[in-house]
């Protein structure tokens, strides 16, 4: 009998203990504390008085007036399910200095946190909107442009606003209209084309710009500034381009060209500070770099006579140790000289009476080749072949090509 009656008294306190339980789960399904007022995920009112108030998990808005004129509240907490929080939510919150709102946070009511001294406030990229005198004068924003592209540039509502942060131009897409030039004497400016996303900013508008070590070879820069004033874009960019010196021109064979030396000269740039002279070597039909100077005259000695020799010239400008090189010039072919034998077959046929216009020109093999092709400089460059006759009588006037070209002088 005891035993039961032990039985009952046991099943009674776990009857108790589980409708305890049931009661604390309900309370929790409804509004997790009794100092919140929620229905359909709305937190309509608070009635309580701590200082620091946690918003519970779940709730997706904040309803109208649902803080109003609450003295105690100095700290809000609300969760990441808060879409929205609708007009004079925490109006005349006299003590509420800080607030968290969360990145799901789309809309915030018109006159929401008016008269709420709050020092800081980060507005989320995730709004859509901000209703009028939703945030006091002189709260300190850290606001963001969202992803949609809602542009809050500066909301104004009598003496309130709210400056959203600005884009740290930095971050932005930039493109030159080329990124290497040549040098002109003049300061180049490309031009530059800034997007945010799809959107082209506009040059004076949304941002400044100044250029830098612009005329001559070297790296220019272009220095890009946010508009200040604008207040959407902040910061500055740094974007560079290439200066290189300008083609050498005027390269051709000196005075000084003889049998075994060929003298090169070419025009001065003012914008250089080396050349480099290459001659094409037709053993391993590669470009040899035979001398860097700083001058514009060229010696290259030990030739041989009566032969073909292929050159161009290149400059560069040093500037801090870093060589930016210019464009090469136009390949020039010098003939060095005949030897004395070769001068003296040449007078012979100029005192038979050779001259460019009386001559035709011919080979020991079935092509035909024009004077000008050989050059002016080969007419001078008669070669002592069988006392400079074939056994046609035709005088031997030069060894091009693997080809010994004749000259007839025309009765």
């Amino acid at each position: 009998m005891k035993l039961k009656k032990n039985c009952n008294m046991l099943c009674l306190f776990l009857l108790l203990m589980t409708l305890c339980l049931f009661l604390s789960l309900l309370v929790s399904a409804e509004g997790t504390a009794p100092s919140f007022v929620i229905s359909g995920g709305v937190l309509e009112s608070y009635e309580g008085t701590d200082t620091v108030v946690e918003v519970p998990y779940g709730v997706t808005a904040i309803g109208e007036h649902a803080f109003f004129n609450i003295e105690t509240v100095e700290k809000v907490v609300l969760p990441a399910t808060v879409r929205e929080i609708r007009a004079s939510a925490f109006l005349y919150c006299h003590h509420l200095q800080e607030i968290n709102l969360p990145d799901t946070l789309q809309q915030i009511g018109d006159w929401a946190f008016y008269a709420c001294p709050l020092k800081k406030i980060r507005i989320p990229r995730s709004i859509t909107s901000i209703g009028s005198a939703a945030i006091p004068y002189g709260t300190y924003t850290e606001c963001y442009k969202n992803t949609a592209g809602f542009e809050f540039v500066r909301y104004w509502n009598s003496s309130y606003y709210c400056v959203l942060d600005a884009i740290d131009i930095s971050s932005l897409t930039f493109s030159l209209s080329a990124d290497t030039f040549v040098y002109t004497g003049y300061r180049l400016e490309p031009a530059v084309t800034v997007k945010n996303n799809t959107a082209t900013l506009r040059g004076g508008t949304d941002y400044y710009m100044e250029y830098s070590d612009n005329l001559n070879p070297g790296t220019g820069c272009i220095t890009i500034t946010a508009n200040p004033s604008d207040g959407t874009y902040r910061g500055t960019k740094k974007l560079y381009f290439r200066i290189l010196p300008r083609q050498v021109t005027g390269l051709v064979s000196g005075l000084k060209t003889s049998s075994k030396t060929v003298e090169l000269q070419w025009n001065k740039n003012e914008e250089s500070t080396h050349y480099q002279i290459y001659r094409y070597d037709t053993s391993s039909k590669k470009w040899k770099l035979l001398s860097t100077t700083t001058k514009t005259t060229y010696r290259d000695t030990g030739k041989k006579a009566n032969t073909r020799y292929r050159y161009y010239v290149s400059s560069y400008t040093l500037v801090n140790r870093t060589k930016f090189q210019g464009h090469n010039s136009a390949v020039l072919s010098v003939y060095t000289l005949p030897d004395q034998n070769s001068l003296n077959a040449s007078e012979k046929l100029r005192k038979k009476g050779a001259t460019p216009e009386t001559i035709s020109v011919k080979t020991n093999v079935a092509t035909t080749l024009n004077t000008t092709d050989l050059g002016w400089q080969n007419w001078s460059h008669v070669s002592p072949i069988s006392e400079f006759k074939d056994e046609k009588g035709n005088y031997c006037f030069g060894y091009v090509k693997g080809s010994y070209y004749y000259i007839k002088i025309q009765q």
